[in-house]
């Protein structure tokens, strides 16, 4: 696949800037082989008698017109002082070595707008699609893997076109001008010099494989470097509690030393590409030297001609030197842009796919019917999941841990879809509705509240634009939010931080209950959403969750038994299939894993309750 194409769909949308850089590119190399007749000038005012007499030859071109009187004055008074006319040919120098700063400062400032503004819209357009990646995406990438495709592939695709658009536009221009100027100069010593090219070339290739092997394998060490600081730091914590500072420190050690050994190989490719270029082109100056010295000697080639010959040709090294690192930065780039490309390229979810419809407001019932589902095909998590939930009634889902209940929900959201069998919304297969219609119906609460480094406000009403102000204050109040939030000194535009590090475990839960408040939706999942909460906040929270979940059809996969007890239905799962279904009394009765459940379970996180609230009596 030729990712440079794909590159340059970016890179179009920015030609004028492009055509601007390429066009003072080569106004700069212009300058710079211009500046040599210049310098040819100075030797020849240092090295003949009778100065630079050409300057009287150039005056009296036809071509001039009435521009030749006074250049012919122009010459003969430098012609009449050898240090005036010195001082005046590198007066020149000076002004065109300036000029040509100026339009490579220009050129330099418009590539790199150019690379910083498309490596922006790639990383817009990557960050568009992973986010609409299907959520089992995330279950098996990292997200070091991720982050470092916005990181450290994205520097490397920005460097590239950088160098793509600045060094290979001007850097060559420079050569060739050199190159023809020695051409002119002094044919023969220059095809001399230029007999070590082929060798040069293969080299530069050599040493670029071996870069593009190293950057990639480095790239994958950065990015695994990158999820041992996400995880040690997020779960600082567990390490600080468990002693795992030594265990972290040692992975962190042998994962940067490993980044450091694939870094190494790509930094000896390119320490290695410079001093071999320079090698083969001093053995090509050696043989040019050796030559023209026989030619001064003989008397066959004027001295000024072979200083100028010199010069040329080391001021040539400059732009081959600088070139001779563009296969590596090539080789990044291109690394850097597959890997990117092959996120890009994944299919993402599509809210509003082609044939889908829309689902209206949940006013009937929900049905699972037969639906079976696996995350491998050799191991299922669910198998012949029947049942029907009806608008309004609350259902509770139980069983030991590892059953498949939270899978249950999942699918319920279409974070995955049955291996077989349907899930119906008032009768319609929401495998054949619009993902918009169907999620938009429902909140979701989880016992690992995740929280935005934003203000109170706009976690409430995550994802709105402009919030109700009423709705969100409603909201607050219903959740029993507003009881701490007014007593921030920002109140509701206080900035919670990261994962709302700012409020305790309580505070959080509740916040994410007002989010789900706020949406209003027509199904509601809370998933085991009070169960790291202290008696206070659970009492308040379950206050909330009576008044919220009355006329809106409930999931509930839940550990307390007052959340238990007030489902109108109750499923239990056992080993991926559903035991029984019925209600506590019932269940109570009937089932003996549910009874299980209810002795070692409910009832025992039912008892510190108990002594606070008193709501978890009934039934014991």
């Amino acid at each position: 696949m030729n990712y440079l194409a794909r590159l340059w769909h970016y890179v179009g949308h920015y030609k004028a800037r492009l055509v601007l850089g390429a066009f003072l590119g080569v106004l700069s190399a212009a300058l710079n082989v211009a500046s040599l007749p210049m310098i040819r000038k100075v030797f020849e005012t240092l090295f003949e008698q009778q100065g630079p007499r050409s300057l009287r030859g150039l005056a009296e071109h036809d071509w001039l017109g009435p521009l030749r009187e006074p250049l012919g004055r122009l010459a003969d008074y430098l012609l009449a002082d050898r240090l005036r006319a010195l001082v005046v040919v590198m007066g020149i120098l000076v002004v065109l070595k300036l000029l040509q700063g100026l339009f490579k400062g220009l050129q330099e400032y418009c590539t790199t707008y150019v690379a910083g503004h498309s490596a922006i819209d790639i990383s817009n357009d990557l960050y568009a699609n992973v986010i609409d990646l299907p959520v089992a995406f995330f279950g098996r990438e990292r997200n070091s893997q991720v982050m470092s495709r916005f990181t450290n592939d994205m520097a490397n695709v920005e460097q590239g076109l950088d160098t793509l658009f600045g060094k290979t536009i001007r850097e060559p221009l420079n050569l060739v001008g050199y190159l023809l100027y020695c051409l002119w100069l002094a044919p023969g010593l220059t095809l001399i010099s230029l007999a070590v090219m082929p060798f040069v070339g293969v080299g530069v290739v050599l040493l670029a494989s071996k870069a593009k092997r190293g950057a990639r394998r480095a790239l994958e060490s950065k990015a695994r470097l990158l999820g041992i600081l996400s995880e040690s730091f997020a779960g600082i914590r567990i390490v600080k509690v468990f002693q795992g500072d030594h265990y972290e420190k040692q992975r962190f050690r042998e994962e940067n030393a490993r980044l450091f050994r694939q870094n190494l190989k790509v930094v000896k490719a390119e320490a290695a590409t410079g001093p071999l270029v320079e090698f083969l082109l001093f053995v090509g100056g050696v043989l040019v030297i050796i030559v023209s010295g026989y030619y001064v000697i003989e008397g066959s080639l004027a001295t000024k001609d072979v200083m100028t010959l010199f010069v040329a040709l080391s001021l040539a090294l400059d732009p081959l030197r600088k070139l001779a690192n563009v296969g590596t930065r090539y080789q990044h780039a291109k690394t850097g842009a597959q890997r990117i490309f092959e996120y890009m390229d994944m299919d993402a979810e599509k809210l509003a796919a082609a044939g889908s419809v829309d689902v209206p407001k949940l006013a009937r019932s929900i049905r699972f019917e037969h639906v079976n589902f696996s995350y491998d095909p050799t191991s299922p998590v669910l198998t012949d999941i029947d049942f029907e939930v009806h608008e309004g009634e609350v259902l509770a889902i139980v069983g030991a841990s590892g059953v498949g209940k939270t899978t249950l929900v999942n699918l319920l959201s279409r974070f995955y879809s049955p291996s077989s069998g349907r899930i119906l919304f008032d009768g319609r297969d929401i495998a054949e509705a619009s993902l918009r219609s169907v999620r938009q119906q429902i909140g979701l609460v989880t016992q690992e509240v995740l929280l935005f480094d934003d203000t109170v406000r706009a976690n409430i009403a995550y994802g709105v634009a402009e919030p109700d102000e009423l709705r969100v204050l409603s909201a607050a109040r219903a959740a029993h939010v507003s009881e701490f939030v007014e007593r921030m000194p920002q109140g509701y535009d206080t900035v919670i931080g990261e994962g709302g590090v700012l409020l305790s475990g309580g505070q959080r839960q509740r916040l994410a209950i007002a989010r789900a408040i706020y949406k209003d939706p027509a199904v509601l999942i809370l998933d085991e959403a009070t169960s790291s909460l202290d008696s206070e906040s659970e009492h308040l929270i379950r206050l909330a969750l009576s008044e919220f979940e009355r006329g809106r059809t409930t999931f509930v996969i839940a550990h307390r038994l007052a959340t238990v007890e007030r489902a109108d239905k109750i499923i239990v799962l056992d080993r991926g299939r559903i035991e029984a279904v019925g209600t506590h009394r019932e269940l109570v009765e009937a089932s003996d894993v549910y009874r299980g459940l209810y002795r070692r379970q409910f009832r025992d996180v039912a008892a510190p309750s108990n002594a606070n609230g008193g709501e978890n009596a009934q039934g014991e």
